[in-house]
This record gives C-alpha cells, sequence and structure tokens, in this order.
C-alpha cells in the first residue's frame, strides 16, 4: 500500500524535528567533582564512578567535572546536594577538623575506592636522612612544596596540625608551580632542602623518572600522630610499601616505607540538607553507588592502570608496621 503525499512529508518533519523514534528522557546532570581535567582523578578514577552510576540508576546522568581539587570538591559538594566529589582522604580529615566543634559535619564520606595517594619527601643529601631528622630540623630546613591549594599543600597543613611542635614551626616554606618545577628546585639547591608532594606510586610517572634521574633520596614519611588518625573511626593514613625505583640487569627494585592516603568519593552530609529535592536527589546519587568496583567497571586501558596503582602500594601490618612506626619516630640519618 502506498502512503499518503501529506503523512510522508509530516513523518519527514518529524525526523527533522528529532521525533524520529522513541526518545529516552535524562535525567539531571549531576557533576562528580574531579581535579585537573588532564589529571588522573578525571582520567582514570571517575569514569568507571560515573558508567557505574548509570549503570544502577538510569535517571542520573552524572559528569566528570573538573575542579581545583581536594579541598575545592569539599566546598562544592556542599553547595549542590547530591554531587558527588574525589578526593584525598587526608585533605577531607583536615577540613572537617576545621569545623566548629560540635556541629553537623557538613560532609561525608560515602565510598571509598581502594586507590592509595602516598606521601613522599625527596632530598638532595648526600648523607642518608630520616623523617625524624626533617621533623627535628623543620624550624630551619628549607621546604619546597606543590602549588598552594594543591593535595599536596594540604596534606602538609595536616601534618603541621598533627605534629604542631616540630613541622608546625617551619619557618621557610616555598610553593613551586607544579610537582616537576618543586623536584627541579630540591635538585638544583645548593644547600639541603626538602620537597614533599602526595602521588600515586606510579614508577612510570615523570615524577619518579626524573627523581631517580637527578639521584634524589626518597625518604618515607609517618609519625604515630599520623597513624591514630581517624575520621568516623576510619584510618587516614596506613603504611604502605611501595617501590621507588625498577631493577634492572645489575641492579635490584628499590622500595620504601611511607604513609598513604586514600581516594575516597564525597558527599553533603544528608544531615546537614534540609532542601527535600536536593536530600531525595543525595539519597539516589549514594545508592547508585552500591556495589562499585572501580577496576571491574573500567575500559581495558584504564583497567591496567587502576590494577597497577592497586598493586604498587601493599599495606605493612602487625610488627613490620610498629618497626616502621619506631623508625621514623627514633631513628636519624643525616643532619640538615
Amino acid at each position: 500500500m502506498s502512503r499518503a503525499p501529506g503523512k510522508t512529508v509530516l513523518i519527514a518533519a518529524l525526523a527533522l524535528a528529532g521525533f524520529a523514534g522513541p526518545a529516552v528522557a535524562a535525567g539531571p546532570e549531576l557533576p562528580i567533582h574531579t581535579a585537573s581535567d588532564t589529571g588522573s582523578y578525571h582520567t582514570k578514577l571517575c569514569p568507571p564512578l560515573a558508567q557505574h552510576i548509570k549503570d544502577n540508576q538510569q535517571f542520573l546522568s552524572p559528569a566528570c567535572t573538573p575542579s581545583a581539587g581536594s579541598a575545592e570538591n569539599y566546598d562544592l559538594v556542599q553547595q549542590t546536594p547530591g554531587t558527588l566529589g574525589l578526593a584525598q582522604f587526608d585533605v577531607i580529615a583536615n577540613l572537617l577538623a576545621a569545623e566548629p566543634e560540635g556541629a553537623t559535619p557538613p560532609v561525608s564520606i560515602v565510598e571509598r575506592t581502594g586507590v592509595r595517594e602516598c606521601l613522599f619527601a625527596v632530598s638532595n643529601a648526600e648523607d642518608p636522612l630520616t623523617f625524624k631528622d626533617i621533623r627535628e630540623a623543620a624550624a630551619v630546613a628549607a621546604f619546597h612544596l606543590p602549588p598552594e591549594g594543591s593535595g599536596s599543600a594540604a596534606t602538609f597543613a595536616f601534618m603541621q596540625s598533627l605534629h604542631p611542635d616540630d613541622l608546625g614551626a617551619a619557618f621557610s616554606v616555598t610553593h613551586e608551580a607544579d610537582t616537576m618545577e618543586m623536584l627541579r628546585a630540591v635538585a638544583r639547591a645548593d644547600q639541603t632542602v626538602v620537597g614533599l608532594f602526595v602521588q600515586f606510586p606510579d614508577l612510570s610517572s615523570k615524577a619518579f623518572e626524573y627523581i631517580n634521574k637527578a639521584g634524589l633520596q626518597v625518604i618515607g614519611v609517618g609519625s604515630r600522630a599520623m597513624s591514630t588518625a581517624r575520621v568516623a573511626d576510619q584510618r587516614v593514613y596506613t603504611v604502605q610499601e611501595v617501590a621507588t625505583s625498577e631493577g634492572g640487569w645489575f641492579s635490584s627494585a628499590e622500595t620504601a616505607r611511607t604513609m598513604c592516603t586514600e581516594v575516597v568519593i564525597i558527599a553533603a552530609n544528608p544531615e546537614a540538607v534540609s532542601d527535600v529535592g536536593a536530600g531525595k536527589r543525595l539519597d539516589l546519587m549514594t545508592k547508585a553507588l552500591g556495589g562499585f568496583d572501580m577496576v571491574e567497571t573500567a575500559t581495558a586501558d584504564d583497567r591496567d592502570w587502576l590494577a597497577r596503582m592497586l598493586d604498587s602500594a601493599k599495606e605493612v601490618t602487625g610488627p613490620a608496621a610498629e618497626g616502621f612506626l619506631t623508625e621514623v619516630e627514633e631513628a636519624t640519618g643525616g643532619m640538615l
């Protein structure tokens, strides 16, 4: 049977207008706040998280959204309940500790990723140094850090709050343009200086390539005060053994024990949200996180990177962890 000319024109018009077939209504776009749009939070960690939420709740449209990092994400999830943020656990712990005593915490940790970033101190010192040396000389030592507002700078501030009598008295702190500039500043300094940064234990990164090329000393970071820091009865730091250089034909791989902090997923605390609609969006978003497995959800390329990050840091427990804490609290190496 032939179709009437008028009907054919109507169908064509509807197709051009976007009504050629049934449409699936998209839900409100809810940001997942990450960090730099070129960094691992945005390119590696967020995509599998967004995909998992879409798979679990078809009415939600999570969108990986660049930001200034963990500290800004803390503010952003409060401003728009129902959004999520990726963040360093220790940065969130420091911000929560700064909230008025007795007040309802404005932000909650709704999920843990299992992926850790580790704390590394580096120095151009010729003699071996320990973290105890660095703490004891903090009032006269020159510290170089990544830029203000970075996760590394926020970690240093938290460490200062945990060690008010030594790191808290640090006098000379210079913030460089980025992590690579910080490492270059340490390498070319005429006097003995210290750099501190937080990073995924990824030996293929430019930072570790430069550290090994420049011959900088890597110093494990940790203390008993850090080991007892907790949020909602969850440890902020754990002792991990991480590789700092790969082995070769005539050398063995080098490892260091240091403290690491997990990448967590944050959202507004439901108890601090008064708007009914915002509370519902927050509830749906957090419920959609159920059963989240970052490696399982990631694409094949990202799965390899995530698996390496999970495997590259091995938690140290029991007597070995106690030995590390004794070392960082009591052992000395060279002198700053």
